[in-house]
């Protein structure tokens, strides 16, 4: 939740300095988010088998440390010399495209790991709780970070955003879980190598919170000890065991294996189709709202940054109020249910913003406040109301698959959802900036809501579905 907070501040930086730098550009936000989720595309594919066969707490923890030193120097990758404004922002995305590499494995990690610190049965309110507290840092983030960003300047937003990673790493070190015990004979548990390092540096953690206000320095000195055992045993371990040669070929095969495993799972039911092909619908619609809906506010409303940010708290508030209902009344719906009806809804509100500014006229709504400020609460409004169904399909989403999916292939599937994802946001958010480029937004957000109310109506036959939740813990391999 306190990383969350921080970065709404670097996305709001981000939007300042795209707006300067590329206004009446939407393509450009389109492209920002290629870079975004490059690590996704790339990566999803591979990373699946490592997060499985990894311990999901070191991973969460040495995301968020080393995170945390590059949203750092952000900033110092933008004073950088290389021939004007436009080069410096290039570097500071070569940095924040490392950021995000490593925050894929952290949000794929963090998903496989709530199963093993939840029952089962308690699975749709623990979501719902998490996504409850995720959307109020949400909300909380970007109103501070808009009016941080808007009053003080973009580089505050990094510099809150580092901090935040680093307060993250000390609450994720506290929580304890039932991980798997067959890693723990190769260096000793967690808690043993924390003592051990802290005895080699002659300090105690309660000493390093104590401190916390004294010196920034000795938050460094637990994670990079991590750091180096973390890479010791997943990488140093091996070479140096004395055992019989790795079989490469072997290896790979195993490994593509695992590959396969996770596509066959994500295929496997109709149940399952119906989750990861809903995954990409609702990517469609946030890389519309992002190379759209954004730059529209910012730029053709002419509400600039501040802007973007009140109406991102009213989505915020949206996502907060969403998981809320969801964990108190989602349980006596049929979670399949719950979600296309989510969509329908969604395809409704889109054609409804978008008709509005149809039937009003853009040009009359911006020469007349009053009309102009009408559209714009209604539009709150409404994207308050899209909050609170994305909330309810997501939670859905992750539950359906923690529910159907064994815990050894988890990580599998929570990382190919990141890919899918990845390619539907930049399969969407590229296209929609160069369309909105050259016709009028309201146009892209009415075929988007037709295009989300046809794919819910194809989803109908998935209701009539009776599948047992636990019908794919025979096919891991």
């Amino acid at each position: 939740m306190i990383s969350q907070v921080g970065d709404r501040f670097t996305q709001m930086a981000f939007i300042e300095l795209l707006g300067k730098e590329f206004f009446g550009k939407f393509s450009a936000f389109g492209g920002v988010a290629v870079i975004f989720t490059l690590p996704s595309i790339i990566f999803g594919p591979f990373t699946g088998p490592l997060i499985d066969s990894w311990r999901k707490k070191r991973v969460l923890l040495v995301g968020d440390f080393v995170r945390a030193v590059l949203v750092a120097l952000l900033p110092i990758a933008y004073t950088i010399h290389l021939g004007g404004q436009r080069y410096n922002l290039y570097a500071m995305f070569a940095v924040a495209l490392v950021v995000y590499i490593f925050g894929f494995f952290f949000s794929a990690a963090r998903l496989a790991f709530v199963p093993l610190i939840v029952p089962r049965d308690e699975l749709l309110r623990a979501n719902s709780a998490n996504m409850t507290l995720l959307r109020l840092a949400t909300g909380i983030g970007t109103l501070l970070g808009g009016v941080a960003v808007s009053l003080i300047g973009w580089r505050m937003g990094f510099l809150v955003d580092a901090l935040t990673y680093l307060a993250s790493f000390v609450l994720i070190l506290m929580i304890s879980s039932k991980e798997s015990e067959t890693d723990k004979d190769i260096t000793g548990s967690v808690e043993a190598r924390i003592k051990e390092h802290r005895q080699k540096a002659r300090i105690n953690l309660d000493y390093l919170l104590n401190a916390f206000r004294k010196t920034a320095v000795n938050l460094f000195l637990i994670p990079a000890a991590y750091i180096a055992d973390f890479a010791k045993d997943e990488f140093g371990k091996r070479r140096m065991k004395k055992a019989k040669s790795v079989d490469l070929k072997a290896e790979f095969v195993r490994y593509i294996d695992y590959i396969k495993g996770g596509i066959k799972l994500m295929v496997n039911t109709r149940t399952m189709v119906f989750v990861m092909t809903s995954l990409l619908v609702i990517f469609l619609i946030s890389g519309v709202a992002f190379s759209v809906i954004v730059p529209t506010v910012q730029q053709t409303l002419k509400l600039e940054t501040i802007g973007v940010t009140v109406l991102a708290a009213a989505a915020a508030l949206g996502m907060f109020l969403g998981p809320f209902f969801t964990g108190m009344f989602g349980s006596a719906f049929r979670k399949q249910r719950l979600m296309i009806t989510s969509f329908i809804l969604l395809g409704l509100i889109f054609i409804a913003g978008g008709g509005t500014y149809l039937a009003v006229g853009l040009e009359r709504a911006l020469s007349v406040p009053w009309l102009n400020w009408t559209l714009i609460c209604m539009m709150g409004i409404i994207i308050l109301i899209a909050g609170m169904l994305f909330s309810a399909i997501n939670i859905s989403q992750d539950t359906i698959i923690q529910e159907r999916i064994p815990k050894e292939a988890r990580g599998r599937l929570f990382a190919w959802r990141e890919t899918l994802a990845s390619l539907a946001f930049v399969a969407t958010a590229v296209p929609a900036g160069f369309i909105a480029e050259r016709v009028s937004f309201e146009y892209v957000l009415v075929a988007v809501g037709g295009i989300v109310i046809v794919c819910s109506l194809a989803w109908m036959p998935v209701l009539k579905t009776r599948e047992a939740v636990n019908s794919l813990d025979g096919d891991v391999k």
